[in-house]
């Protein structure tokens, strides 16, 4: 990556700024921690060297634990806040979530995550979750999902609200509920039925 002198400058000076800031550093603690004096800092800092010696960006970088390159080429406050976004737009890493077709799903949800993520084509979830799972619709659910249809289900045991619950009877087939105090009320004890899991988003 080549960085002009003004655009090292530049990056130079936020990126001093942005770590003494988030490091918890004055310019004197920084002075005293590095041997820099402080009318060398406080010159780079105020724009006043146009080409920071090479000794001296060394000795910050050791400092603050980050690389010449990271000082000198990236825009440090960025980088560190893509590396925290979860979505298309950041770096920090997705969560892979298994997709398993409607037709199986039953039969495997008693395996745990890592298994089905080796047997099943994945999709991917953009949040900090865990124990998350895929279902391809191959069959209409009834008044919610149509066949080609992928959700993204979170499974129990976890309370979470404000999410539509996905269930299963041997009269009904898969059904969503969404007001789960009401389906309590109204469940019909003869019949077989088994919570799946809050449905948390679908793809197309």
């Amino acid at each position: 990556m080549k960085t002009t002198n003004a655009q090292r400058k530049i990056n130079i000076i936020k990126n001093i700024e942005y770590l003494m800031r988030t490091r918890g550093e004055t310019k004197a603690s920084f002075s005293n921690r590095t041997g820099l004096t402080r009318t060398t800092i406080y010159k780079i800092l105020d724009g006043r060297v146009n080409n920071v010696q090479q000794a001296t960006v060394n000795r910050i970088s050791d400092f603050f634990g980050v690389s010449c390159e990271e000082i000198e080429d990236y825009d440090l406050a960025k980088l560190e806040l893509l590396n925290e976004t979860l979505s298309t737009e950041g770096n920090k890493n997705p969560s892979a979530v298994p997709v398993i077709p409607q037709s199986r799903f039953l039969a495997v949800t008693g395996w745990k995550v890592g298994q089905l993520v080796t047997e099943f084509p994945l999709t991917y979830f953009f949040g900090d979750e865990s124990n998350m799972v895929a279902m391809k619709i191959e069959t209409e659910i009834k008044g919610s999902f149509i066949p080609g249809e992928v959700i993204i289900i979170k499974r129990p045991p976890v309370l979470v609200c404000d999410s539509p619950l996905l269930y299963h009877s041997g009269k009904n087939g898969f059904f969503v509920v969404n007001d789960k105090e009401d389906y309590c009320m109204e469940k019909n004890h003869q019949d077989t039925v088994q919570f799946l899991g809050y449905i948390f988003g679908e793809r197309l």
